[in-house]
């Protein structure tokens, strides 16, 4: 029987090839580095919070006994880019401690946070944060060996576009309104657009990946929804992918050199109730397609590896949730898609 690149034993079947060149791990795990204003305007470090900032080699050296030899980390800019200068400190220790332990770091350039005096939307943020990602580009060149780093300059654009623009939840938001939403959506593609090439620059074979969030909606939690085929060439959940490899608003600068990696977030509360505004916390809740499904339509239309970057559950769930996305990825193997990762995030409890 075919090793399972999944499930790491002869149990299981595997099938379509999915590299894994671009980690040290296919199972992978996630710390929650959010640092944005909260909807009261105060400033989060949730790597402060859960202590993972102090305790980074002991979380790492953790990892060994599951096999985990790859972890998400997020860089955050509004702490690094302090009153014109880059402090990297909070990144150096990260670096020393994954040596040691000999653990790969997929960095997020960008997660939620910014410095105070950038407007999200103003048209010269992108030229600021690909200052930036040059910047830290130059500082892991000197200190870190690597040759092929991954990463992912903005976590889940789409998030943030909706997170600013139709909720509260990230500071300042605005009021809600469409139209603002595509223009940040926009803006912050446009930034990561710019951010890939400062870093290219400097590592011309670092690998990029790009994370967004699947959902699915329907109008009752009782009914099956409507098809919401991801054939349509024109659905909104690809609309920073589209951006990042050229396909939609080409003006930006998109390239498929910089799609390097898909990277799909999918949690218990992906299925979302329009009536009511809330997530529905049930595997099939909605009578929804298939994980699976979901990826191998998302790599056959990008024609690029596809990493499950951000998944996971609480309490109870956690098993069942793992074994059921494990399960998934495996028939999106067996039908010929490339899956190159499973992340689980985040990997230490943090603050809802």
């Amino acid at each position: 029987m075919i090793k399972s690149r999944v499930y790491g034993d002869e149990t299981k079947a595997f099938g379509g090839g999915g590299s894994t060149d671009a980690y040290q791990s296919f199972w992978q795990g996630g710390f929650e580095g959010a640092d944005h204003l909260n909807s009261e305007g105060r400033p989060l470090c949730v790597n402060n919070m859960t202590g993972h900032l102090l305790r980074a080699e002991s979380d790492y050296a953790l990892l060994g006994r599951f096999g985990i030899r790859t972890v998400r980390e997020s860089a955050g800019w509004r702490y690094v880019e302090v009153k014109d200068h880059y402090n990297f400190e909070r990144i150096d220790a990260r670096l020393l401690s994954a040596q040691k332990r000999e653990i790969q770091i997929v960095w997020t350039l960008m997660q939620n946070g910014l410095p105070r005096d950038i407007d999200i939307f103003d048209a010269e943020m992108p030229e600021r944060f690909a200052r930036y990602c040059s910047a830290f580009a130059h500082h892991l060149r000197e200190h870190s060996p690597l040759e092929q780093p991954v990463f992912t300059p903005i976590n889940e654009i789409s998030f943030v576009a909706w997170a600013v623009c139709r909720s509260n939840m990230l500071y300042p938001h605005v009021a809600d309104a469409h139209s603002d939403r595509q223009k940040l959506k926009r803006n912050l593609a446009s930034a990561a657009i710019q951010g890939c090439q400062a870093i290219r620059e400097i590592f011309p074979r670092a690998l990029f990946l790009h994370t967004d969030p699947v959902l699915r909606t329907a109008e009752r939690v009782d009914v099956p929804p409507y098809s919401v085929g991801a054939a349509d060439p024109h659905d909104e959940r690809f609309d920073v992918w589209d951006m990042i490899c050229g396909r939609l608003a080409p003006e930006l600068g998109g390239d498929p050199s910089y799609l390097d990696i898909v990277g799909v977030n999918y949690y218990h509360s992906r299925s979302w109730n329009k009536s009511t505004g809330t997530g529905v916390h049930k595997f099939d809740a909605l009578g929804t397609k298939p994980l699976s499904s979901t990826l191998i339509e998302i790599q056959r239309r990008y024609q690029a590896p596809v990493t499950l970057a951000d998944t996971g559950h609480f309490g109870a769930d956690r098993t069942v949730w793992i074994d059921n996305l494990a399960e998934e990825v495996v028939i999106a193997q067996l039908a010929g898609a490339e899956i190159n990762g499973i992340c689980l995030y985040p990997l230490i409890d943090r603050p809802d």
